[in-house]
């Protein structure tokens, strides 16, 4: 039987903030429209690499 492997690379939104050059506070008020793509594991949020990616050709 095979395992499957994830090898989806998570950021925080202060990383993306950091990459994107913006405040942090857009990055939280896009995740609670759900404009961005993301996961909620626990109390932290956490936001696939590759949305900075496809972001890049919006």
């Amino acid at each position: 039987m095979r395992t499957r492997t994830s090898t989806t690379r998570w950021l925080s939104p202060r990383q993306v903030a950091d990459t994107l050059n913006i405040p942090v506070n857009r990055i939280y008020e896009a995740v609670a429209r759900k404009e961005i793509p993301h996961k909620k594991i626990g109390r932290l949020i956490r936001i696939p690499a590759n949305y900075l990616e496809v972001g890049d050709q919006r």
